[in-house]
């Protein structure tokens, strides 16, 4: 394999999976979240509106921050025009759904499409600011990829915060190797 190629296939293996593997964790923290919820007869708003600090995003919009960066990530790798944004979600339903929703799309990114695509990711952000990178990589690994795991991360914090009980296993998931106890 060329070395072009391997750099292709490694950032297809670097983002995709990764923003999926995310995704289906933050699903498990979002399920969690509701059934202590649940289990306190809590209104779903004590998790939702949850901040760590007041000037912070609250839950639901650190969940749909994570989701809306994965998706607009994958696209802009692949060299596609991302689709709109999800909303913030208002319940457990709709963050479960905008989650669903966003694998599906990152599900349809193909390492094929990431090696065709252009090296230069320009984009807008938050409407006010044009950001240029020549290169996909720096973009991955410069930007998106610490923007992703910050609102994973402090989702993940409100909620243990909140009480809510996850573990370490939770923020990681299936990290792809054998775990068993240690024996003396």
């Amino acid at each position: 394999m060329a070395r072009e190629e391997k750099q292709l296939v490694a950032l297809f293996d670097s983002s995709v999976p990764v923003f999926r593997q995310g995704l289906v964790n933050l699903l498990t923290i979002v399920d969690k979240a509701e059934r202590c919820c649940l289990d306190r007869e809590m209104p779903a708003a004590w998790v939702l509106e949850a901040r760590l600090a007041e000037t912070m995003y609250s839950f639901s919009e650190q969940v749909r921050t994570t989701a809306n960066t994965a998706v607009a990530a994958a696209y802009r790798i692949a060299g596609l025009e991302p689709p709109e944004p999800a909303e913030t979600p208002s319940d457990f339903d709709e963050i479960r759904t905008m989650l669903v929703d966003s694998q599906a799309r990152i599900d349809a990114i193909l390492p094929a499409q990431v090696a065709s695509a252009g090296e230069q990711v320009q984009f807008t952000a938050m409407g006010t600011i044009e950001i240029t990178f020549a290169q996909r990589s720096d973009y991955l690994q410069k930007f998106i990829l610490p923007n992703f795991y910050f609102h994973l991360t402090t989702a993940y914090a409100i909620a243990r915060h909140l009480g809510v009980e996850l573990e370490k296993r939770d923020f990681l998931g299936d990290i792809g190797a054998q775990i068993k106890p240690v024996t003396a």
